[in-house]
Parts: structure tokens; C-alpha cells; sequence
């Protein structure tokens, strides 16, 4: 006797996740390249054919690729419309007020720094005060800016935004990062309102990289916090690693959180904590690296993947890692579908897709013909 259930085991649900993560990859390209009106043709055609041959499971199927592709389309779309409004407010002298979100240092050619802002409001003689929410790159020379530090709401006077040519590469990686323009300034009169108190993550930094050395800092802070400066310690640095080859490794990936995630359940295993302690307190001390580092692309991918095996272990489901990667990819493009054109992204996942199947090809053989070599004659 057939079950209400029955329905969704006739299809695998990793095998729709899959599914729906490939249509959504592809339909983000075909949007991006300016191939749009394809995307309907070709779910229409999937649709009448699995109606014709009354194929309900890959009509099921196909009805949510069509769902997340359209979220996918409305998500770029606005990503686009937000990137394009205020245009008004380009090429005008301006008071802009905001929060700064973060600061790098950089004195190699020259000493600048690039400070990143959410602005919430700008004024011009010309116009009455606006309300913003635009995060914009500054660019200004150190001796500017060393009273400046993470959190601080600041006022900055007679500021002109620009932004780069249409069509160009720098301006989807602009929309991408959610930066709406950029602006240099030199005389500009700064004035710091309310000095709200630092994020957790540079407090974090500032409480490590006090006990450090300079070359240590400079070591430290790439390799376990993500923070990257331009100086000639970093250069320094980098050059050795390049030199003895592991500069790989100089740059904080996923691979650093597993390393440190694994030393961490396993120094829980030989506390002898609980299976269910032990996830869970696995999970928050995840969770809180993450809230004092500056992630990247891979880092993200790795604590998702993380987080999926430690959900999978507490409820004692079967945990798959090319589930949590596929699951993880199609959160990540949902979330910003233009992450899809840049190489971080592509070799992040591209590469941990390839590792995962040669493994689990090399352990599928192992375990085949392992029974073989205990057999006697």
C-alpha cells in the first residue's frame, strides 16, 4: 500500500538538491550574459514534456529549479537597482555622513588608506538631505586618517562619488561586494560625531596583534584572522612563502578552519566530553571564529560545511559531504548570484568538488577490493 510519502522517495532529496543547484548556476550565467529569455523557453519545453509524459516527479522537480531560478533573477535584478539608484547624487560636491565598517592600511608606493563606509546620509547645496544606505570605498592618504578607527560615525565635507564606466569588470565586482561608489580625498575636512566603540573582530585584532612583534603580526594576521595589509613586513612575508612554496597556505582558507576545527574535536574527544556537548560546543566555537575574523568566499564555504556535519552528527542523520558542499553552493548563489563570475568563487568550489569526488572514487575502490586481500586459498 502506497504511503503520502511515497511521492518524495521516488526521488532522492540529495539528487534534488543537485538538480536545482546546476538549473540555478546555469540560469544565473544565461542572466548574466544577457541570455535571459532562454531561461523561460526552456523550463516551458522541460515543463510540456514531463506533462506529456506525465513524469509528476520531474515535473515536482522541475517546478522548484523554476522557483529558484526566478529568485535568482529578482535577486540580481535587485542587487542592479540598488547599484543604480541616488545616481543624482555623482559628481557633486557633498557632506556625506556614515559608520566606518573597516580600514586598510597601505605604504608601500605611498601611504593610503581605504577606508569603507556605510553612508547614511548626503547633502548638497543643491539638494535637501538624503537618506542613504550605500556602502562606499574612500581612498585617503594615512596622515588623513590616523585618528579614524572601525565603528566611528564620521562627517566628511565637500566628498565628490564616482563610480566606473558601464559594462566594465570593476563594476560587477562593485555590485558584488555591495560598494554603490568610490571617492578620493586629501584636504577634506573630516569631523568624527560619535565614536560608537570597535566591532568585535578589530577588537579581537587589536587584543592579539598587541602581544605580537610587527613580523609576527604580519604573520598572524593573514593566516588566522584573514586581515590583509599592505606593507613591507607583509610583502616580506609573502615573498619567503612564495620562496619555500607554501604561499598557499599564507592565504586563510577553508582548509585552515577544518585544520582547526579538527584539532579542536579532537581535543574534545580525549576530554571525554559527550558526543552531543561536543558537537554543539564544535558548533558556537565555530560560529564565534567566525564573528572575529574577516571571512572569505572558502572560509564561508568551510563553516557551512561545518556546520551542516555537526547538525548531521546531533540529529544523527548520515552526513555527506557532496550533499553539504551542493547545499552550501546554492546557498551561496541565492545569497549573491554574481559571486558565480569570479575566480575565488570558481576555484573554491570548483577545486573542493573535484577533491570530493576523487576521494570518494579512491575510497569506493579501496573498499571494493578490500575484502579480497583477507581471502585464502
Amino acid at each position: 500500500m502506497k504511503t503520502s510519502f511515497d511521492f518524495f522517495y521516488a526521488v532522492p532529496f540529495p539528487h534534488v538538491i543537485a538538480t536545482i543547484t546546476v538549473a540555478t548556476a546555469l540560469s544565473i550565467l544565461a542572466i548574466l550574459s544577457g541570455y535571459w529569455m532562454a531561461i523561460p523557453i526552456a523550463y516551458a519545453a522541460l515543463f510540456f514534456y514531463t506533462a506529456f509524459e506525465q513524469k509528476q516527479h520531474q515535473s515536482f522537480v522541475l517546478i522548484l529549479c523554476m522557483l529558484f531560478s526566478t529568485g535568482a533573477f529578482l535577486q540580481i535584478k535587485q542587487m542592479r537597482n540598488n547599484y543604480n539608484s541616488q545616481s543624482e547624487l555623482l559628481h557633486k560636491s557633498l557632506t556625506l555622513q556614515g559608520v566606518i565598517c573597516q580600514i586598510n592600511n597601505s605604504s608601500l608606493a605611498k601611504e593610503q588608506t581605504t577606508i569603507l563606509l556605510h553612508a547614511t546620509s548626503a547633502t548638497n547645496h543643491e539638494l535637501k538631505e538624503s537618506k542613504i544606505s550605500k556602502n562606499i570605498l574612500i581612498y585617503a592618504p594615512t596622515k588623513r586618517t590616523f585618528r579614524l578607527q572601525e565603528g566611528q560615525t564620521i562627517e566628511i565635507s565637500q566628498i565628490k562619488l564616482t563610480k566606473p564606466e558601464v559594462g566594465c569588470e570593476y563594476e560587477s565586482y562593485l555590485i558584488k561586494e555591495n560598494i554603490w561608489a568610490s571617492a578620493f580625498i586629501a584636504s577634506n575636512k573630516i569631523i568624527i560625531k560619535n565614536d560608537a566603540g570597535l566591532p568585535i573582530h578589530k577588537r579581537y585584532f587589536n587584543l592579539f596583534t598587541s602581544q605580537l612583534s610587527k613580523r609576527a603580526t604580519s604573520l598572524f594576521s593573514p593566516l588566522f584572522l584573514g586581515r590583509r595589509e599592505k606593507n613591507l613586513d607583509t610583502v616580506a612575508m609573502q615573498h619567503n612563502s612564495i620562496y619555500l612554496g607554501i604561499a598557499h597556505h599564507m592565504a586563510r582558507s577553508g582548509i585552515h578552519l577544518v585544520t582547526i576545527f579538527g584539532l579542536l574535536m579532537t581535543c574534545l574527544h580525549y576530554l571525554r566530553i559527550r558526543h552531543s556537548y561536543r558537537y554543539f560546543l564544535g558548533t558556537l566555537l565555530s560560529i564565534g571564529y567566525f564573528e572575529i575574523t574577516y571571512p572569505s568566499i572558502s572560509f564561508v564555504r568551510a563553516l557551512f560545511m561545518i556546520l551542516f556535519q555537526m547538525f548531521s552528527k546531533m540529529n544523527k542523520f548520515t552526513y555527506s559531504s557532496i550533499h553539504a558542499l551542493t547545499t552550501t553552493t546554492l546557498i551561496i548563489l541565492m545569497h549573491n548570484p554574481l559571486q558565480i563570475l569570479f575566480l575565488d568563487f570558481q576555484l573554491s568550489f570548483g577545486v573542493t568538488y573535484i577533491i570530493i569526488w576523487l576521494f570518494r572514487a579512491k575510497y569506493s575502490k579501496t573498499v571494493a577490493f578490500a575484502p579480497a586481500s583477507f581471502i585464502r586459498s
